[in-house]
């Protein structure tokens, strides 16, 4: 389930939901995940241990506005530039709240369709974005309850300031 702020174009999503991708390659983004009133528009980016994540139109933007600033000086920033930018995909959610997925982004993540099946994959809410996973790779990606509060509790500690890490 998603919750909203009083700004419209902030979601949290949460939650997790097993889908099949129809044979135009489509899914379909829970409704609680979608902007009521207006167009819901995703950016699709690889992640990961091979997952696809899908970002907000706002948290997006927020991202290429860092990318920006990046010099084009820098060769190896300039090919992870040039790769996400080769692999990002722009999705509008359809009437129905349907998305088309790239081939290239679906092998990226192993997700396969075989004999002609509906390949099985997992829309996981991770609070900013939400990240889409081939079955199999979620179920490996699992850690225990006590290694994600142990993860939780470290970014909880985090400084929100950049001057306060450069000072330990």
């Amino acid at each position: 389930m998603a919750e909203k702020s009083n700004n419209q174009e902030e979601i949290l999503f949460v939650g997790e939901f097993v889908h099949a991708i129809d044979t135009q390659r489509r899914i379909a983004i829970p409704k609680d995940w979608r902007f009521k009133g207006g167009e819901t528009r995703f950016y699709l980016l690889p992640g990961r241990h091979k997952s696809l994540q899908l970002m907000p139109q706002k948290a997006f933007k927020e991202l290429a506005d860092k990318l920006r600033k990046v010099s084009v000086a820098d060769p190896k920033a300039s090919v992870a530039l040039a790769k996400l930018g080769a692999s990002a995909r722009e999705c509008r959610c359809d009437k129905q709240g349907r998305i088309a997925l790239s081939e290239k982004l679906l092998e990226y993540a192993g997700i396969k369709k075989e004999n002609k099946v509906d390949a099985e994959l997992v829309l996981v809410g991770a609070f900013n974005n939400i990240q889409i996973w081939s079955s199999d790779n979620w179920r490996e990606q699992q850690m225990t309850d006590g290694e994600m509060l142990d993860v939780l509790q470290k970014i909880e500690e985090m400084p929100d300031d950049l001057n306060e890490i450069l000072k330990r």
